[in-house]
């Protein structure tokens, strides 16, 4: 007994809805495709009918897997790569034309949209085509003060030889005024920073570091202040460089002067020139050389010499006003208290002569 031909109709329905173009679609997704169909069997019988079934869920699967190529973009990367890196030179508007063109680009259509996206390289090129160049006068900088003198002449040389009332046939003249007023705004140079304040306390610096009375930390931070500076900088970084001038002066005022004791000599001499006694002197004056003497602090530095000098010279002053005491006469008066009342018991001469002792 023998079978009859498995049914295949589901099989051709299937491969009617192959789409007629497939060269819209990804090699591999073709190729799994005609895989399918390659595999096909036509012969089966109808006990077999199960496996042409399979073909058919096989036939729809690949269908449904088709996958688009990705649109070809490379206009639109090649009309990008046109567009100018310097906005600057270019009107607002027009520049702005340009980038609403770029922004419109949708990435990752796939062929389908070939057309549209083939537009979108169309609009950034005629954009670009449309930008409108600045006129050239408003490209010069607002503020010329920050240039050169030279540089500032040369270009208003320039601007000033400008006749604004030419004609359309004098067009190209027009042109190189535009082609000259940048050629001197290219040229215009920055002046140098004034580094009149850095060079001041430079200056300033060197002479306290010779003095050698610093303490070698506060040097140290001096010359390092120093050594910060970065010489050769234009006037737009004038601040910097007058942050160095302020940076030097602050560390002189930094400067810690090294402990040198103050030189007493002077006040040495004046003390050993003190009577060796002082009882003879009044005590007022002999007070006063001794708080002179108690005065003296022998802790100074050479900073503080001035007070040391002011030491030596209280000292001197002190003993030069030293005062003796008065004498005592409390035993003349007793022997004076001792004289007779009556001289004429004396003889002449014995009497003149106590007279004469009591008038010495």
């Amino acid at each position: 007994m023998e079978y009859s031909g498995a049914d295949y109709t589901q099989v051709e329905l299937a491969k009617a809805n192959i789409p007629e173009d497939t060269s819209l679609y990804t090699t591999l997704s073709v190729a799994t495709l005609n895989s399918v169909l390659k595999k096909i069997d036509t012969t089966l019988t109808a006990d077999q009918q199960s496996k042409v079934d399979g073909y058919v869920t096989s036939i729809n699967n690949a269908i449904n897997g088709l996958k688009y190529k990705n649109a070809d973009y490379t206009k639109v990367k090649t009309a990008k790569a046109k567009v100018p890196s310097d906005s600057s030179l270019y009107t607002e508007e027009s520049w702005q034309h340009l980038q609403d063109k770029l922004n419109d680009v949708v990435e990752g259509l796939d062929i389908r949209y070939q057309a549209q996206v083939d537009t979108y390289a169309e609009a950034i090129e005629t954009a670009i085509n449309v930008l409108q160049y600045k006129p050239a006068l408003t490209e010069i900088p607002a503020d010329l003060s920050i240039y050169t003198d030279a540089s500032v002449e040369s270009l208003n040389e320039v601007v000033n030889s400008i006749d604004k009332y030419l004609d359309i046939r004098y067009q190209s003249t027009v042109d190189g005024y535009a082609a000259d007023i940048r050629t001197k705004i290219g040229a215009l140079k920055i002046k140098d920073a004034d580094y009149s304040a850095v060079l001041s306390a430079v200056s300033e610096a060197n002479t306290k570091i010779a003095e050698g009375i610093y303490t070698d930390d506060s040097v140290a931070n001096l010359n390092k202040a120093i050594s910060d500076v970065v010489y050769n900088l234009d006037i737009t970084k004038q601040e910097q460089v007058d942050g160095y001038a302020a940076a030097i002066n602050d560390a002189i005022s930094k400067l810690e002067v090294k402990f040198v004791p103050a030189d007493y000599t002077r006040v040495d001499s004046e003390i050993s020139k003190i009577p060796s006694d002082l009882s003879v002197y009044t005590d007022e004056t002999v007070n006063a050389l001794n708080e002179a003497v108690n005065a003296v602090d022998r802790t100074l530095g050479s900073d503080q010499q001035t007070t040391v000098n002011g030491y030596a010279d209280a000292i001197k002053t002190a003993r030069e006003a030293l005062k003796y005491k008065d004498a005592d006469y409390s035993a003349v008066e007793t022997a004076k208290g001792k004289v007779p009342t009556d001289s004429t018991i004396y003889t002449t001469e014995s009497w003149q002569n106590l007279q004469e002792k009591l008038n010495a």
